[in-house]
């Protein structure tokens, strides 16, 4: 069951994480975490490790345990979730990753 029925602002985009351990990192984000699995983060089980990090990450850092979690992928290949309000500002999307060269 997916939560958000659209794609995420940014979905396509690098963005500079404003704030949390990822903070000044520049990921692209995918979109939203259910709409790319197709069930909620904190529904996955044992299935997907990235949402026990997140669990363990957003009790550290103190992000809300809501369903506003997107998956962001880094230029080394790591995939991780992150929450919506760790992303800040709109203003830090840059180009979408089609558009750069």
């Amino acid at each position: 069951m997916s939560f958000h029925h659209s794609a995420h602002p940014h979905a396509g985009r690098r963005v500079t994480v404003a704030s949390g351990s990822f903070a000044g990192t520049t990921p692209e984000v995918v979109d939203w975490y259910d709409r790319v699995t197709g069930r909620p983060w904190s529904e996955s089980g044992v299935e997907d490790a990235r949402t026990h990090r997140f669990a363990f990450r957003a009790a550290y850092d103190r992000l809300p345990l809501d369903q506003e979690v997107v998956l962001v992928h880094f230029h080394n290949g790591d995939r991780v979730l992150l929450h919506a309000t760790e992303l800040g500002d709109p203003a830090h999307a840059l180009a979408p990753i089609a558009a750069r060269s």
